[in-house]
């Protein structure tokens, strides 16, 4: 193996990334060695190729040049003095948040936002490059009818699983998702496939509600439509909706979403906003009992267990919203594309 390798790494604070050389990693005491074979480009990526509010503040105060990147798959090559060499060979996924497993967070099952943090391809090193070393118990294995293209969407796929798990759907139960990028077109995916009612699906970009036709009963555009009065028409029966998903970071839809929940509705909220939100906590949320969760990743690892469950025996399909493909050398078009006309995004790690 080489002593060094190519990674695309944001190098400078500003719009843009590059590709460089960096040092290829070693595996020490329990980590392994990933040979990457494919990875995707996820919002966070976005926010620092944008140079975003959202992005300067993951990487307050961090060195330059960080790798990016942290949804991938690939097999393990090597491991450390400490770790189980039967793993060498293995195809896998890789959970971001590396969790201690000891403080009070990882104690009662919230190793997902453990008090030591240090995501991958945000904090610390991540996966658009040809080799990653993770530590041996945040890599996830994946069935051999499993292709790397699905294998490297399991993490963004497990956030709509999380969603859905916090949810506590109720078979029929009328879901809206605000949002129909990658993971929005997921939590449409799995509430189906785990029995929700209707399932209506909204965004601006024309493109993207084109492609959640095929999973929403209903679209909406709401820059053309009238969402609000659609919504609690359509789902007039159960009072309005039962769950709403939010998964577009967007502040304005905070003027919407408490106008269509049903009482005792469910909110999930899985897009993280450039601005503060104004709310009326009485009016908005206690006079109609709402439950609200944050969210931040996957719940570890049941949320990967379900999704593998559904990937693996075909009930949805991680792959079928992927529009791009590129290799690592392609970058720039790849993350031009990524704001345009485009859902998911792949680099093929073993193609030039």
């Amino acid at each position: 193996m080489k002593n060094t390798m190519r990674a695309i790494a944001k190098t400078n604070k500003g719009i843009g990334v590059s590709l460089i050389e960096v040092p290829a990693p070693k595996p020490k005491n329990n980590e392994v060695l990933i040979k990457i074979k494919r990875s995707a480009i996820c919002g966070t990526d976005i926010h620092f190729f944008n140079w975003t509010k959202t992005g300067q503040k993951f990487l307050a105060g961090k060195e330059f040049p960080v790798v990016i990147g942290h949804e991938l798959s690939g097999v393990i090559v090597d491991v450390g003095t400490k770790a189980d060499e039967n793993r060498i060979g293995q195809r896998v996924s890789f959970e971001t948040h590396p969790y201690c497993g000891e403080c009070a967070a990882c104690r009662i099952g919230n190793k997902h936002v453990c008090f030591h943090l240090n995501d991958y391809g945000i904090y610390r090193n991540g996966g658009f490059a040809e080799f990653k070393v993770a530590p041996e118990n945040t890599v996830y294995v994946l069935p051999e009818n499993v292709s790397f293209e699905q294998g490297a969407l399991y993490e963004p796929g497990g956030v709509a699983m999380y969603a859905f798990e916090d949810s506590q759907m109720n078979p029929g139960d009328g879901v809206v998702v605000y949002g129909c990028g990658y993971i929005g077109l997921m939590v449409m995916q799995i509430f189906r496939a785990c029995g929700a009612g209707t399932v209506i699906g909204l965004d601006i970009n024309e493109f993207r509600l084109n492609i959640a036709k095929e999973y929403a009963d209903v679209t909406i555009n709401p820059m053309k439509e009238p969402a609000i009065s659609i919504i609690n028409e359509t789902l007039s029966a159960h009072g309005g909706a039962d769950i709403i998903i939010e998964a577009t970071g967007a502040s304005s839809v905070y003027d919407q979403i408490f106008k269509i929940a049903r009482p005792g509705a469910s909110i999930i909220l899985l897009g993280h906003p450039n601005d503060n939100v104004s709310i009326n906590i009485m009016d908005d949320i206690n006079m109609k009992n709402l439950t609200i969760k944050g969210h931040y990743g996957r719940s570890i690892w049941s949320s990967w267990d379900k999704l593998n469950a559904l990937v693996s025996k075909n009930q949805i399909d991680l792959e079928s919203t992927v529009t791009h493909t590129y290799t690592l050398s392609q970058y720039q078009e790849a993350f031009e594309m990524s704001t345009k006309d485009s859902v998911k995004i792949l680099f093929n790690h073993e193609i030039e």
